[in-house]
């Protein structure tokens, strides 16, 4: 009985990806896309966490290249990325509540991938 259970289980997990390609490989992209990730100033956290991010994105995908660029912080990352000088950046979750909150400033209309250092200092 508890092979029926994995042979269906398996079944199932593998019938979503096939439904959606029609059983056929989904085709690889050949546009090559450079994005900018802002950091911070060098010798901190935010430099440090996007080297290594870069890094391990561009190894995982050669179409895709990360340029990890030091910026001034989060206080410069949030109106770089609205001006869209920058494509990517880190921001810590005090600079980013008052950039959506609209707390000193109008609000912003942009996207979080992933929270890093999002609590209170």
């Amino acid at each position: 009985m508890r092979f029926a259970t994995i042979l269906i289980s398996a079944a199932l997990l593998a019938s979503p990806a096939a439904a959606q390609t029609g059983g056929t490989a989904i085709p690889t992209t050949t546009i090559s896309s450079t994005l900018s990730l802002g950091t911070a100033t060098p010798g901190g956290g935010f430099p440090l966490y996007g080297n290594a991010f870069a890094e391990v994105m561009n190894a995982a995908d050669p179409q895709l290249i990360i340029v990890p660029r030091n910026t001034k912080g989060s206080n410069e990352n949030i109106p770089l990325l609205e001006k869209g000088e920058l494509d990517l950046a880190l921001v810590a979750g005090e600079p980013a509540y008052e950039a959506f909150a609209g707390i000193g400033r109008a609000k912003v209309a942009l996207k979080i991938l992933t929270a890093i250092y999002s609590n209170p200092g």
